[in-house]
């Protein structure tokens, strides 16, 4: 692509000294003001007016350009930050069940499922690996469960 671009330009360029060649002896008088009038060349005014048109436009997508190139380092840096979890919160030191009263447990009943169940429970929030028991208490395979779909 930025072969294409200088080539554009040099044509522009090109082009302009041509035609600068064949009409620099041609004086055009402009009138600025009603008693300002101003003798010039045909190309000085082709050139000048190129500018006028081309350099507001130019500044305007340089900066557009410089502000979202911020935006999009801002938007990356933000996505390298590391997200909290629940493994990176720290634990407080000793037993945790030193301060809580210990329950009686039904029989089969397995501490690690506890982190995974769900204040009001819901096959779709349980863990979908190994053994888990079904509401008739049953054990079934982890292939074999259905699970119910949320009404949206």
């Amino acid at each position: 692509m930025q072969v294409f671009r200088t080539i554009a330009w040099g044509l522009l360029l090109f082009g302009l000294l041509l035609f600068s060649f064949a009409n620099w002896d041609q004086k055009v008088a402009v009138q600025i003001w009603s008693d300002l009038v101003v003798e010039t060349n045909i190309p000085a005014i082709v050139i000048i007016s190129f500018l006028i048109g081309f350099i507001p436009l130019w500044l305007f997508h340089r900066g557009v350009k410089w502000r979202l190139s911020r935006r999009i380092t801002h938007l990356e840096n933000e996505v390298r930050t590391p997200v909290a979890t629940d493994e990176a919160v720290p634990v407080a030191a000793g037993d945790p069940h030193d301060r809580l009263a210990e329950e009686p447990l039904a029989a089969g009943h397995d501490r690690e499922r506890d982190r995974y169940t769900p204040i009001a429970p819901n096959a779709d929030t349980a863990p979908r690996s190994g053994q888990h028991l079904q509401s008739d208490g049953s054990d079934v395979p982890a292939g074999n469960r259905t699970f119910p779909r949320d009404a949206e």
